[in-house]
C-alpha cells in the first residue's frame, strides 16, 4: 500500500520469511518515503523475525552534504475551527512546502547496517502508490505529491 515498508526491506536485505509472512519487497515506488513530507523524525518498527527491526529512523536531511537534523515539523497544520454557523469543523493550512520535495532524508537504525541517505520524493510517484492514486494523484501532466493528495482527501469532507 505506501512505499516504506519495502523500501527499508530493500536496504536492509532483510525481510519477513516466515510462513504466513513472507514478504519480499514488492512496492513499485520503489525507495521513496513520501511520508516524511509531513514532518520528520518517523520511528518504524517492524514486528515480524525477519524484518529490518525496530527503532529504524527516516530523519530530514535538508543538506545532503552536512549531517542529518533531529526534527522537521510538518508544513501542514489541522486545527478545529468554528464556521459562520458556530459549528466546528476541521481546518487545514497547507504552508510553502515544494522545496521539501527535493529534499533528503537519512535512514538508520534497526537492521541497516549504518546509515542510508534516501529521497523522500520523487515527481510521478503518486500513480504507483495507491493511497495517492485514489485520491487525485497520478493524473498525466498534473503530478500530485503526498501534501497536495492530502488536501484534496482532507477537501472531501
Amino acid at each position: 500500500m505506501v512505499p516504506e515498508p519495502d523500501a527499508l526491506r530493500r536496504l536492509s536485505g532483510e525481510f519477513s520469511k516466515e510462513p504466513g509472512h513472507w514478504h519480499e519487497p514488492e512496492h513499485t515506488a520503489g525507495n521513496l518515503f513520501p511520508r516524511g513530507l509531513f514532518g520528520m523524525p518517523i520511528i518504524i518498527t517492524f514486528k515480524d523475525a525477519g524484518d529490518p527491526g525496530k527503532n529504524i529512523q527516516l530523519l530530514p536531511k535538508p543538506d545532503p552534504k552536512s549531517p542529518a537534523k533531529e526534527r522537521m515539523s510538518s508544513p501542514l497544520i489541522i486545527r478545529p475551527m468554528r464556521n459562520a454557523d458556530g459549528q466546528w469543523q476541521a481546518g487545514a493550512l497547507l504552508l510553502p512546502y515544494k522545496h521539501l520535495l527535493s529534499m533528503k532524508a537519512e535512514v538508520k537504525g534497526g537492521e541497516l547496517c549504518g546509515s542510508h541517505t534516501v529521497d523522500i520524493w520523487q515527481n510521478g510517484k503518486d500513480a504507483d502508490i495507491r493511497p495517492l492514486r485514489e485520491n487525485g494523484g497520478g493524473n498525466p501532466g498534473d503530478p500530485g505529491d503526498p501534501l497536495s493528495v492530502f488536501l484534496n482527501f482532507f477537501q472531501k469532507g
